[in-house]
């Protein structure tokens, strides 16, 4: 009897936390779905059709700031569905990025934040769920090893207006698959930076070309099994457009 009533202890104890669990990144999304609604438009910027964000809103939001300290503090994502630990990684990169550039107003470039002995992606930057990371740990460590998903190299943005867009909702895991399916299509109807045909020529971003390996069973195959090219995709030249590095500031 005594067995039977601690083994309900600690099922109903652990359903309680995972209850809780819940709560706190349901919380988390929430809020940062509101800022993003808040603070992220469809523009163009030297010619490029992109999203655009307002930074110097974000900086005076008090619930920006309260993000970045909750953020810090969640559980681990391991406690999370796959689905949902993708979409919150996703989450975590985009908004250290933005807490980036929120911390130095002044710039005009992410990269003019690389430092003489390292380079921005490889500083550590933010706090997930109690451990420091650098942008390079999120989207090379954990989110292309992990999950091996080639459509994060169209969600993920590095605040640069020909980096894919940053999307003006947050992820979540129960609507994943949709979402980036959806910015996925976005990014690859972009002619400004992402795919344009001019006769047999294919201009692509410089992403498929940086990393080419995660598209199977190549970049051609992938686009054209995926619809975004024709069978005829084989013959065509590839050209890579220039990658403008300028900020997505509004």
């Amino acid at each position: 009897m005594l067995k039977r009533l601690l083994l309900s202890l600690i099922i109903l104890s652990g359903s309680l936390f995972a209850t809780e669990s819940d709560l706190l990144f349901d919380s988390w999304i929430k809020n940062y779905n509101e800022l993003l609604k808040e603070n992220v438009t469809l523009g163009k910027k030297e010619g490029i059709e992109t999203t655009l964000v307002d930074y110097k809103g974000i900086r005076s939001n008090p619930k920006f700031r309260k993000l970045i300290y909750d953020l810090a503090r969640l559980p681990k994502l391991e406690t999370l569905s796959e689905s949902d630990q993708l979409a919150m990684w996703i989450n975590a990169y985009n908004i250290i990025v933005i807490k980036l550039i929120v911390e130095n107003p002044k710039i005009t470039s992410i990269k003019q934040l690389d430092s003489p002995f390292k380079r921005i992606w490889k500083q550590k930057l933010g706090i997930v769920a109690g451990s420091s990371y650098s942008l390079d740990e999120i989207e090379h460590g954990i989110i292309r090893t992990r999950f091996k998903e080639p459509r994060i190299h169209f969600v993920v943005n590095c605040a640069s207006i020909s980096c894919p867009d940053l999307a003006n909702y947050a992820y979540e895991g129960e609507h994943l698959n949709h979402q980036l399916n959806h910015q996925t299509k976005r990014f690859l109807s972009n002619p400004t930076k992402g795919l344009s045909l001019k006769g047999e020529v294919l201009y692509l971003s410089k992403l498929f070309k940086w990393y080419g390996e995660d598209f199977t069973p190549n970049v051609k195959g992938w686009l054209m099994s995926h619809g975004y090219l024709s069978d005829k995709g084989q013959d065509y030249k590839v050209k890579y457009m220039t990658y403008n590095w300028a900020l997505n500031s509004q």
